[in-house]
């Protein structure tokens, strides 16, 4: 696929996602599932780069995760700290690209299929100091709900496999 051709596909994808969100605002239901649009091709094609120009032309920032290694933790983190900076304006929208997507576990294709269905409802885990006073290196765990029902028009995921 040529890189004008996948970058039309970005569009489209994204603006097509946009009016089924606004429909689900407009009509209470779920609506269509949102499009997470895959790029596929060999390595140097220009996949990233043309997500990266999508994302300057929106004013998006975009944030990267190999899915080969990474937990759907951190696409959940990352997920609900775009929806964050959105809803607080600190940031325009946010792409989420998850590359090597055909790699990813059966967490993060959960995660991917909640936002397809415009919501997300799972559990992240953070670190957080045990002993902020005095400033120390340990650390526990914590774990918190995260549940959207509607996720923004701004936020928009993206895959990417080399084939």
């Amino acid at each position: 696929m040529s890189y004008k051709k996948m970058l039309q596909m970005l569009e489209n994808a994204y603006d097509q996602n946009v009016q089924s969100i606004r429909r689900k605002k407009m009509f209470g239901d779920r609506g269509e599932k949102l499009t997470v649009p895959l790029l596929s091709g060999a390595s140097g094609i220009g996949k990233t780069a043309c997500v990266r120009e999508f994302c300057q032309k929106k004013g998006f920032k975009l944030v990267q995760i190999d899915c080969s290694y990474e937990s759907e933790n951190n696409i959940i983190v990352h997920l609900n700290n775009a929806v964050i900076n959105i809803s607080e304006s600190k940031i325009n929208g946010c792409v989420l690209l998850l590359d090597n997507v055909d790699k990813a576990n059966r967490g993060c294709l959960n995660i991917i299929n909640q936002y397809s269905s415009n919501y997300l409802d799972t559990e992240m885990k953070y670190a957080e100091p045990q002993n902020k006073e005095k400033k120390t290196a340990c650390i526990s765990y914590a774990t918190a709900e995260v549940k959207y029902e509607d996720l923004s028009e701004e936020l928009f995921i993206v895959g990417e496999q080399r084939s």
